[in-house]
């Protein structure tokens, strides 16, 4: 494969693209994240999520960009513990409140990127994603930050509710003080 030079804005278009929204609300993802859910209920669902999203990521980023890659191997983590300690990788992590913060995936060439998932019905649900994905981007571990928010709502309200007044001053402060942006899916 040949390998050619990814920047920080082409990877960041690839993440807010209506390419990779789409191929995340294919049915085969959801409903494989659903199976994983009911052979083991007792997951929350990032941790189901992580591995399905995190397989199929690989082949969107290659359909995406053809033969560019990010380099001599795949910098994506779908599981932050267990990639990264089975590479011997040390990335510290600031710690907040004694606790140091995992994204449940991330690039790290071009840039360092992090990347939360996160699914609800209810406004309550994004508000706490939000604060999860702020506390990333107050890290200073991560350049950018995104939410990709599952919106399970009857009549997608969440995604709704975005374009309301306050939803937005909420928004534009995260992202121009947390450098972190929510994608509804």
């Amino acid at each position: 494969m040949i390998t050619g030079n990814i920047s920080e804005e082409e990877l960041c278009s690839f993440i807010k693209s209506e390419f990779l929204s789409s191929k995340l609300r294919e049915k085969d993802a959801l409903s494989e994240i659903e199976r994983r859910k009911k052979s083991d209920p007792s997951g929350r669902w990032d941790t189901h999520a992580r591995p399905v999203i995190g397989e199929k990521m690989k082949d969107w980023f290659i359909e995406y960009f053809g033969s560019r890659t990010l380099g001599d191997k795949w910098e994506n983590c779908f599981d932050y513990e267990k990639k990264c300690k089975g590479q011997n990788q040390t990335l510290e992590r600031s710690k907040i409140f004694s606790c140091k913060c995992y994204p449940d995936m991330f690039f790290l060439k071009p840039m360092h990127i992090a990347l939360e998932l996160d699914h609800g019905t209810k406004g309550s649900q994004i508000k706490n994603a939000l604060t999860k994905a702020g506390f990333d981007g107050l890290s200073d571990d991560w350049k950018k930050v995104f939410l990709l928010f599952f919106d399970e709502s009857k009549n997608r309200q969440i995604e709704k509710s975005i374009k309301e007044k306050g939803s937005q001053r909420v928004l534009e402060f995260y992202q121009s003080h947390l450098n972190t942006e929510v994608i509804v899916i």
